[in-house]
């Protein structure tokens, strides 16, 4: 089936600071910004600050299975939030999207967004001059596969394993350059015992 994003989720724009963010030790609210959001290792909780807001509480707290979608500059990417600190909302550069878990699952729509068709979307209707971004609208309408809940199941443990290899085959080219980099100290130390 074919939709857009509106017909599956709610969406809601990032907290609207006007100025830079304060970081306040004992803050009422825990703010996620672009230098905590990584698209492959997700939200670093450890180095989110906390602030007071300067006006209304945001129109909702992000919570785990809502998805962080980075909107400024060209690289525009979808996070699942998971292990939300209570009282956490977002910086301006990113749109909270909220997903009926009924129609979609959370991880699986977060994976769609990131998939070469969408970003090919997004690139498309990247707007402005100096600083590049998706407007929510452009974001609310992006067509969209959603396949049955029980496919998207399968699609996700698909992804799944496919990560976990890619983890394994990253680890298994960290040991081999280990033992190479071992190696060649082991011949140098040999080479410059044998000319003493």
């Amino acid at each position: 089936m074919v939709c857009k994003l509106i017909d599956i989720s709610t969406l809601f724009s990032g907290y609207p600071f006007r100025e830079k963010i304060a970081e306040k030790a004992d803050g009422s609210a825990c703010i996620v910004q672009m230098r905590n959001a990584d698209p492959k290792s997700g939200i670093h909780w450890d180095d989110v600050i906390r602030t007071d807001l300067p006006g209304k509480e945001p129109s909702a707290w992000l919570k785990d299975g809502d998805i962080v979608f980075a909107a400024r500059g060209r690289n525009n990417y979808a996070i699942l939030a998971q292990g939300c600190l209570g009282r956490s909302t977002l910086s301006p550069h990113f749109f909270q999207i909220r997903p009926d878990a009924s129609k979609v699952i959370p991880s699986f729509l977060a994976w769609q967004l990131n998939q070469q068709p969408a970003q090919k979307y997004f690139a498309m209707s990247a707007e402005g001059s100096a600083v590049v971004g998706i407007r929510k609208a452009v974001l609310e309408n992006i067509p969209l596969q959603l396949p049955k809940i029980e496919e998207q199941q399968q699609i996700m443990k698909a992804v799944k394993c496919w990560e976990k290899q890619q983890l394994v085959i990253q680890e298994m080219i960290e040991n081999h350059h280990d033992l190479m980099k071992a190696f060649a100290v082991k011949v140098l130390n040999r080479s410059l015992e044998s000319r003493r």
